[in-house]
């Protein structure tokens, strides 16, 4: 079990709030489709449960946790509380393009071992030692696949570090996300999302004109 965070940042100071969902079977939903359904630094749980799934699996540099609930779900439930239970720290550095890069193949790799379990094959990843490229080729898992995570995991990071006030550390992020969104397999809707979530960003900021204009562009794409 969850909860709910409130979003701060540096100084301590409080930007958001972030929700994640109550209900056991939209948690399954969030977790088959890339998304992690609570926060890592809320997550209350047996240690049975943990123990069961073999807890946290060192092949895995990013995304350990997300690998994990894939895991513990398919055993038991999770849910979350409504209320704010974590206060979230947003810093600066997470803005690392890199680490968007890793997260995403780490996510796109913990799916597909999971869809390998539920079709009843081993897991690939119960022997392996690294997340190489012969080793995530091996597992079918695509380079549009990997796109599709770096836009959904970028996204979520660009607009939070937008939310917080480092305009600068997310703008290339803006521009990452928008060459994965080209790289997927639905080129035209993934890129005008990207543009809709900038011009969010870009009217929280009071830049209205330019936000219209990202509307506009992204409704050509539609």
């Amino acid at each position: 079990v969850g909860g709910g965070g409130l979003m701060i940042d540096h100084r301590g100071v409080q930007f958001g709030v972030a929700a994640y969902p109550q209900d056991p079977a939209e948690v399954v939903a969030y977790l088959q489709s890339g998304r992690v359904p609570l926060i890592h630094s809320a997550a209350t749980m047996r240690p049975d449960a943990f123990h069961a799934v073999a807890g946290y699996r060192p092949v895995f540099e990013r995304a350990q946790d997300y690998d994990l609930w894939l895991r513990i779900a398919a055993q038991g439930r999770i849910t979350n509380l409504h209320e704010p239970v974590v206060r979230y720290r947003v810093h600066a550095g997470q803005a690392s393009i890199e680490d968007v890069t890793k997260t995403a193949t780490a996510v796109a790799v913990a799916l597909a071992a999971a869809r390998a379990r539920a079709s009843g094959e081993p897991d690939p990843l119960d022997t392996a030692e690294s997340l190489d490229a012969d080793l995530v080729e091996g597992m079918g898992v695509s380079a549009a696949e990997i796109a599709v995570e770096e836009v959904r995991w970028g996204l979520w990071l660009a607009r939070t570090l937008e939310k917080a006030g480092y305009h600068a550390r997310a703008e290339p992020l803006w521009s990452q996300v928008a060459a994965s969104a080209a790289a997927t397999g639905n080129p035209g809707a993934m890129r005008a999302r990207v543009l809709r979530a900038r011009a969010d960003a870009w009217s929280r900021r009071r830049r209205r004109l330019r936000a219209v204009a990202l509307r506009l562009r992204a409704a050509m794409l539609d």
